[in-house]
């Protein structure tokens, strides 16, 4: 049975374009309307995509690749037929639109807002993580064996998309849930390493408000 569900959302234009859009978890209501707002006006015909918390708080560590096997085919089946395809996201949603963009062969730039940290380090480390990291601890899990259930999805320094993959990333140095610093060098890795990635850095707003001005300006990122 799926875990995530979806909307489709039809442009204001009959263009051959395509948008994915997904959410983190528990979003506030609204969180992205303007950036979904900003693309229906654009043309694209949107498939908004929400799931369950549990499938990465729960502690097992494979509902995760699950899901974003589910939501690629999903979204690959929708965008068949379209010339220009697009993923945006926010929070652990940009984790799961970038690995449907990397998994389609030709994407415009994604566009993401308050992620780019290895996530089974961030489980495994962080303190607001620490119940979720128990339970996977329960499960049998270690931070090396968490790393390699995730190795094929995480975002790693060490292991970019291709070249050709262009993202946009919005970073907060106040983020509570991904750490600056982590998520920065991930991604200043991956520049050196030939991705076109534009780094985008803001420095007074925690996560949610990031994602709130991530969507306010949204326009001028697309």
């Amino acid at each position: 049975m799926s875990e995530f569900a979806s909307e489709f959302i039809r442009g204001e234009s009959r263009r051959s374009h395509v948008a994915a859009v997904v959410y983190g978890i528990d979003p506030i209501p609204g969180q992205l309307d303007n950036a979904i707002g900003t693309l229906v006006n654009r043309g694209y015909d949107v498939a908004t995509y929400t799931y369950g918390g549990g499938v990465i708080l729960d502690g097992e560590a494979e509902r995760l690749p699950q899901l974003i096997d589910d939501i690629r085919d999903d979204f690959a089946e929708k965008s068949e037929t379209y010339g220009q395809v697009r993923t945006v996201g926010a929070s652990l949603g940009s984790f799961i639109a970038f690995n449907i963009q990397r998994r389609l062969e030709e994407t415009e730039t994604g566009l993401y807002a308050v992620a780019g940290v290895t996530l089974a380090w961030n489980i495994s480390h962080h303190p607001f993580y620490r119940p979720t990291w128990k339970r996977y601890q329960a499960n049998g899990h270690t931070p090396e064996s968490l790393a390699a259930a995730w190795r094929n999805v995480d975002v790693v320094a060490d292991r970019p998309p291709t070249a050709s993959t262009g993202l946009k990333l919005l970073l907060t140095r106040l983020d509570q849930y991904v750490p600056y610093c982590r998520a920065r060098h991930n991604a200043e890795s991956w520049q050196e390493q030939g991705v076109p990635l534009e780094l985008i850095k803001t420095w007074r707003l925690g996560h949610t408000a990031a994602i709130a001005a991530f969507d306010k300006g949204f326009a001028e990122l697309l």
